[in-house]
């Protein structure tokens, strides 16, 4: 998590962190070298690491069309969403995030909202209740888009 906030800060580049992990012991390098670094928070980092132990294919910063972006895919048509009271505080904020998760529901993807608290004070319930989803195989369905019917 901190290479990827350091790389995300600007505080880093890829080439210094390959530089790093090539001058570490090959063991600790693998571990991290396999670290992705598409998230823009640690919360991102956690839920996605989560996800990806468990073989599910995670894609970050998805954009199902242009100029739009959620956190995550999962699998499919699973769209997880790490917020952080920081960047979701706001009046403006908070409807944006709505507008995209009904955008994206009409897509046909099924749209998780995980707070801070639920990522860092509540890990351990957040986890089972996110196994639970991942048993019931939906996020493995491709998007079924809203028919939508006009009179």
């Amino acid at each position: 998590m901190v290479m990827e906030s350091a790389l995300n800060l600007g505080m880093m580049t890829m080439s210094g962190i390959q530089m790093m992990l090539e001058r570490i012991p090959e063991s600790r390098a693998r571990k991290l070298g396999c670290a992705a670094f598409g998230s823009q928070s640690g919360s991102e980092t956690r839920v996605a690491h989560f996800m990806r132990k468990r073989g599910v294919k995670v894609v970050q910063q998805f954009s199902p069309i242009a100029g739009r972006f959620a956190d995550m895919l999962i699998g499919e048509s699973w769209i997880l969403e790490c917020d952080s009271v920081a960047h979701h505080m706001g009046r403006v904020e908070f409807e944006n995030d709505r507008h995209r998760d009904l955008l994206f529901r009409s897509l046909g993807y099924e749209v998780t909202r995980l707070s801070y608290q639920q990522i860092w004070y509540d890990w351990e319930n957040t986890q089972k209740h996110l196994i639970a989803i991942l048993k019931q195989r939906r996020y493995l369905r491709r998007p079924s888009p809203s028919r939508i019917r006009t009179l």
